[in-house]
């Protein structure tokens, strides 16, 4: 009797050391307002990284607000390490994005019901075309999304109780400023064609019908990827100054605008476009400084 009793302690024992590196189990939830975990520092928040070959850039936006779609991870990753350290627990108010900062918050609304909820970021994804976050299996249950799999979203960067940062901010955010800050510029002075009897005027360099008032960008394309947008921006940079606008369009969906300029000189702008239709990019245009509607699809 006294073996039987000192064999089952000793299996209580082993089992007790054992559960240390379990995976998490699952809490009771009140019908109650749902608050994420507090977020925890990690060195590895704001570093690049390399995914099936592509290298991602984390960004500290406080103004992040996109549509796309959200899709769930659940089982088949509970309690396997997380991009920040810690331990996947489906169970959480957490998700996966692939470039805010671990540690930070964003609420996610499902567009199909008018569900939202309040999640922490603590992992990168998801890396599925057309999809912007990765959510808990506990927040797609709150958002009704677990059948489906997916669902139309959007996303916006908050505090831990669902408030916008941007207040907060302590730079303004990107939207409708430049991610390079413009050359100086001088000033055009229009010259008046003369015109003497029996000749006719020199048909101007620079057509009329394109000529702005102020300094003139290169649009060489319009993406909803930050990084499609960027890859571009890099390649262009032997052509004239490039840099990178974000517009937010009416519909809450992002654009990432990759220009030339500005130029003052509307000639240097008429050759800078003509070096980047000559590398293939046929869309190009010129446009005002700053003027203008994205006409992206």
């Amino acid at each position: 009797m006294i073996r039987c009793l000192l064999f089952l302690l000793l299996c209580a024992c082993v089992a007790a050391c054992g559960g240390g590196g379990s995976a998490p189990s699952a809490p009771s939830y009140s019908s109650g307002p749902q608050i994420p975990p507090v977020a925890k520092t990690s060195a590895r928040g704001m570093k690049s990284y390399v995914i099936n070959g592509v290298r991602y850039y984390p960004r500290d936006d406080v103004g992040y607000r996109q549509r796309g779609y959200a899709s769930w991870y659940g089982p088949k990753f509970h309690g396997r390490q997380t991009a920040n350290g810690e331990r996947y627990n489906q169970y959480a108010l957490t998700a996966a994005h692939k470039t805010l900062p671990l540690g930070s918050y964003i609420k996610v609304t499902n567009l199909r019901n008018g569900r939202a909820v309040t999640l922490l970021v603590n992992d990168r994804g998801p890396f599925v075309r057309g999809r912007i976050v990765d959510v808990s299996k506990r927040s797609a249950q709150i958002l009704d999304m677990i059948g489906a799999g997916t669902a139309p979203v959007i996303v916006e960067r908050t505090d831990r109780y669902g408030r916008p940062l941007v207040g907060k901010a302590r730079v303004q955010p990107v939207q409708q400023q430049p991610v390079q800050p413009p050359p100086p510029t001088r000033q055009v002075v229009p010259q008046t064609p003369v015109v003497t009897a029996g000749t006719q005027p020199a048909a101007p360099a620079f057509s009329p019908a394109i000529q702005p008032a102020g300094p003139v960008l290169v649009q060489v394309g319009s993406f909803s990827d930050f990084y499609n947008a960027q890859r571009l921006q890099q390649s262009l940079t032997d052509v004239g100054p490039s840099s990178i606008m974000q517009v937010t369009l009416a519909q809450g969906d992002v654009r990432y605008r990759v220009q030339i300029g500005p130029y003052a000189d509307p000639i240097a702008a008429q050759q800078a476009l003509a070096q980047v239709k000559a590398r293939g990019h046929a869309g190009a245009t010129l446009q005002g400084h700053q003027a203008g509607k994205d006409n992206s699809r």
